[in-house]
């Protein structure tokens, strides 16, 4: 939820800035109301510091795991409310013209200046939040001695806190961040070298978008490479887990760099492919997963991360928010079209209000198509274990079981319930159940599949319809 929250940001500043043309010397008018987003964002932490205080008493009192849950939806909400908060200074009340107005229009600095309020919020939550994970972890203290597991003292307040900057934060805030710089630097650079190439007007307005999308694209790929410098990694070199590795990535025809055993002093477990392209292409596997994770599970969770390449989920993912970002814009041109004459000016409040509905249609789809690549990447691992067994033409007992063991594992030691539902995976309760109701089925015929084709269908669709109504009237010069 985090990288998303801080990209959603990042999107109403850009949002705002391309639609009100803001003076770097001349404060807005709303400036002092403006000044209500960081009081808002000291409040909101506020109330999750009582909410994490009282949760922390009546765990302390022996109210089980409830508190806890309790505690981790308020905050959740809280970063909603921050967002929404956030969204509604920067359009309405003039917070990032506030900013401006003191620092100039900046490269970045500006925009990180007017988020800064956001993000420290974050770190407050997270700060609030630690005596609960440590009571958690005391919790757990028995059952890792019984298991036989690593047993490790847990972070300090501080640590808890840099952590969740490190591994949650920076993974949204650095390629934001230099997506922010190239969306400013790039008008410069594509007028100067359409001079320099004596490009026609036509062709000079097609250059934009396309210089836009090819320095954002840059940023993708460049971007995991910035963040394993980041983070605390290090190459798994030989052994079991990365001879099973290779020949799961070699399987599937998938080219990684790693394994690489990423170092969470054991509060994170999980498992991720990091990256677009290869060379810069990265398997991480936390060293909570591989304590806790059996042979056969830990095959799974690789095939999982494996399908994600495999099916190219990262970039369709891309595409479905940008045509649900290109669909809504063209029925606001249509909605508009049609009701107000060419030579009138259109209300800013309803500009301001599709702009909104724009970001929210486009969350909502990142969402829903996000769950659907999750199950198929757990139906992928469910065939790979399958074939794995042996033989098989069908899914197998022992397969599904072994990919929904593995996400029960995760979730306990993560301390998340496997009710909690997630944004963009939806519960573990729920993916156990599709994985297990797998058994039988023919290795050729899932169901998620067909869903996830008939999705990439309708996004391509929707983006070539987009991309042909936008470039021919450019190259044709009307």
């Amino acid at each position: 939820m985090i990288p998303i929250l801080v990209i959603a940001a990042f999107v109403v500043m850009h949002v705002q800035s391309d639609m009100v043309a803001t003076s770097s010397d001349v404060a807005s008018p709303l400036a002092p109301l403006s000044l209500i987003v960081p009081v808002t964002m000291l409040l909101l932490w506020g109330i999750g510091q009582l909410r994490c205080a009282a949760s922390r008493r009546a765990m302390e009192r022996g109210g089980g795991y409830r508190p806890f849950i309790a505690a981790e939806r308020t905050l959740g909400l809280l970063r909603l409310a921050a967002l929404a908060a956030f969204a509604v200074g920067v359009f309405w009340l003039g917070w990032l013209s506030t900013v401006r107005a003191i620092v100039g229009d900046l490269i970045v600095i500006d925009e990180l200046l007017c988020v800064l309020p956001l993000l420290l919020l974050l770190l407050g939550l997270w700060w609030s939040f630690h005596p609960l994970d440590l009571l958690v972890r005391e919790a757990t203290l028995i059952r890792t001695l019984d298991h036989g597991q690593p047993l490790r003292a847990p972070p300090t307040r501080s640590q808890f806190v840099l952590d969740a900057v490190r591994h949650q934060l920076l993974l949204a805030l650095v390629p934001a961040t230099l997506a922010t710089a190239w969306g400013e630097c790039a008008p410069w650079i594509i007028t100067r070298v359409g001079t320099a190439l004596a490009l026609g007007p036509g062709l000079r307005q097609l250059a934009e978008p396309i210089g836009a999308l090819a320095g954002l694209l840059l940023v993708l790929i460049i971007s995991p490479a910035i963040l394993r410098m980041l983070w605390d990694v290090v190459r798994i070199e030989r052994g079991e887990l990365a001879e099973l590795s290779d020949e799961t990535c070699r399987r599937h025809g998938v080219r990684v760099v790693g394994p690489l055993l990423w170092r969470t002093n054991g509060a994170v477990l999980n498992a991720a492919i990091l990256g677009l392209l290869w060379p810069v292409r990265y398997l991480l596997l936390t060293d909570a997963l591989v304590e806790h994770l059996s042979r056969k599970q830990l095959e799974g969770v690789l095939a999982h991360e494996v399908a994600h390449v495999k099916r190219a989920h990262m970039a369709w993912m891309a595409m479905a928010v940008l045509a649900v970002v290109s669909l809504a814009g063209w029925l606001y041109s249509v909605a508009i079209w049609l009701a107000f004459p060419i030579d009138e000016p259109v209300p800013e409040h309803l500009t301001l209000v599709a702009a909104g509905a724009s970001l929210g249609a486009a969350l909502l789809a990142l969402g829903h198509v996000s769950r659907r690549f999750e199950w198929q990447a757990d139906a992928f691992a469910v065939r790979h274990l399958s074939i794995s067994d042996g033989s098989a033409t069908v899914v197998t007992h022992g397969a599904a079981q072994s990919m929904s063991d593995a996400l029960a594992v995760v979730a306990a030691a993560n301390g998340v319930s496997e009710r909690t539902w997630g944004f963009r995976h939806g519960s573990i309760s729920d993916r156990r159940r599709r994985a297990e109701a797998l058994v039988g089925t023919p290795l050729d015929a899932f169901a998620i599949d067909r869903t996830v084709r008939a999705t990439k269908w309708i996004v391509a669709i929707v983006l070539l319809a987009s991309i042909a109504m936008t470039v021919v009237p450019l190259a044709m010069g009307w």
